[in-house]
């Protein structure tokens, strides 16, 4: 898999017009067909946290998670038809030129500094989680997983450009495909599609219209529904690695077509993060990995790679197969994220700052310092916003309020034989456990402060409404003090 994704990259380095201009490096010259850049878009949004992480929260907490996914048509749709066309209207390069010119440079900057910071965050993540649970489970080193994909990908990425970058995606996203719909089938092989169902029903895992409006809980119809369409519009509408894709396409009419396409091959993921999830349930029901001492998983994101090797160790080349799909989805997200990273670098800290720019920008400039006393409102709603989140979610680490999970169960563990070759080295043991003990509340709940206690699910609508709210009401007062000229739509759109 790492050589296929290393030998793509080498080949568009030496092909079309051998990535010697930006446009073809980071936009492929505007020619990229709706296909790659449809199947891109998958490996952009989920990543291996989502293979290793959804089927290991509906196996804890059951299938309402699953309703989060009404959210990826919404979300689209609005993309699609409110904010593309607005992209391409103004002829942007990233979804940050057009803060500048609504808002200001410094809005720009700000917006851009804090994508790259969490970019930088998430990658970090996307290597270190996948290589952590696999060394758990297979013994494989988790510093050679992470120094193999990284180098691999630095290599692909920096050689081919965007173009190495989506179609290597494609071959990838083939294996994490492959990946899920193995586990699936397997497991129905072995247990009977109808019976998976059933025991799933029976261990009061099946859960799809829980209307309850207490923020606490972990999963509702509601937090899903708001939480599934909030995510999918930053995913589609504002993620810089998606707009990078979809304006490299040419027009707005196959960009839309792209983004159209890509929703139902997400829905079609989810689906089977759905299928594997219950499938393991079904699998260890009575005989929980995490709690079987025999087994003792530290982490419920190891579950997957433990399934993994458990149904397929007898059967050669199926794990190595299957724990290649997980690799690929670190691969692809990976990628996408320092393609698009060289494209803001480019477009949001170099061009704007850089004292030979061409003749178009001057009049981009004048624009933002007319806009430039407008911005204080914007700017005042974005940190609010921020500022909201990061508390929220910053005092629920700290206090570490109970979550409780659905019913696990080592009944039936004293019948079933373990895989002899799993063995935990003592590296991810040593990480895990101390996660594990941290993880544990001590103390009364009641002394929590409330929003502490929240579902995650109800945090990005939270900081949306402060954002759009202080950022509204300070735009309205510092309006009654300061005097903003009126500029024209029509001169900021043909810019």
């Amino acid at each position: 898999m790492l050589v296929i994704s290393a030998l793509i990259g080498l080949y568009f380095r030496f092909s079309g017009d051998r990535q010697k201009t930006t446009n073809e490096f980071l936009m492929g010259n505007k020619k990229m067909h709706i296909i790659p850049v449809a199947v891109s878009l998958i490996a952009t949004s989920l990543s291996s946290i989502s293979v290793l992480g959804m089927p290991a929260e509906l196996y804890l907490y059951g299938t309402q998670y699953f309703l989060s996914a009404l959210g990826i048509p919404i979300g689209g749709l609005v993309a699609a038809y409110g904010f593309l066309p607005i992209f391409y209207e103004m002829q942007v390069s990233t979804s940050y030129e057009y803060l500048e010119r609504r808002f200001g440079q410094t809005t720009r900057t700000l917006a851009a500094i804090l994508y790259t910071f969490q970019m930088i965050l998430y990658m970090g993540v996307v290597l270190y989680a996948p290589a952590l649970a696999l060394n758990a489970v297979t013994g494989l080193s988790t510093w050679a997983s992470i120094f193999s994909l990284a180098g691999i990908c630095m290599i692909y990425s920096s050689q081919g450009g965007l173009k190495a970058v989506m179609w290597t995606v494609v071959f990838q996203s083939s294996l994490m495909y492959l990946a899920m719909v193995a586990v699936v089938v397997k497991i129905s092989m072995m247990l009977g599609f109808t019976e998976i169902f059933n025991i799933t029903n029976e261990g009061g895992r099946f859960m799809f219209f829980n209307f309850s409006g207490d923020l606490t809980e972990r999963y509702t119809f509601w937090n899903g529904l708001a939480n599934g369409s909030l995510f999918w519009l930053f995913m589609y509408g504002t993620n810089q690695s998606q707009i990078q894709r979809f304006l490299s396409v040419g027009n707005l009419k196959k960009a839309q077509q792209a983004l159209l396409l890509s929703i139902p091959l997400v829905v079609f993921f989810f689906f089977f993060m759905f299928w594997d999830g219950i499938s393991l349930y079904a699998l260890f029901h009575d005989c929980d990995p995490m709690k079987d001492e025999n087994v003792k998983l530290k982490s419920a994101d190891q579950l997957m790679p433990y399934g993994i090797l458990y149904i397929f160790g007898n059967i050669p080349g199926l794990t190595g197969l299957c724990i290649a799909g997980v690799f690929s989805a670190s691969l692809g997200s990976l990628s996408s994220a320092v393609n698009a990273l060289a494209n803001i670098t480019v477009e949001d800290f170099i061009k704007p700052f850089c004292c030979c720019k061409n003749i178009s920008d001057t009049w981009m400039t004048l624009i933002a310092k007319l806009l430039e006393k407008f911005t204080k409102g914007a700017l005042t709603g974005l940190l609010s916003g921020m500022a909201m989140y990061a508390w929220a979610g910053w005092g629920a680490i700290v206090t570490k309020p109970p979550i409780h999970t659905l019913p696990q169960s080592t009944a039936g563990c004293h019948i079933k034989s373990n895989i002899e070759f799993f063995n935990i080295s003592s590296e991810a043991t040593s990480i895990t456990e101390t996660f594990t003990e941290t993880s544990h509340f001590i103390g009364d709940e009641n002394d929590i402060f409330p929003i502490y206690k929240w579902s995650y699910m109800w945090l990005p609508l939270f900081s949306t409404i402060v954002t759009l709210s202080v950022g509204y009401l300070a735009s309205c007062l510092l309006k009654i003090f300061i005097h903003v000229p009126e500029v024209k739509r029509e001169a900021i759109v043909h810019s």
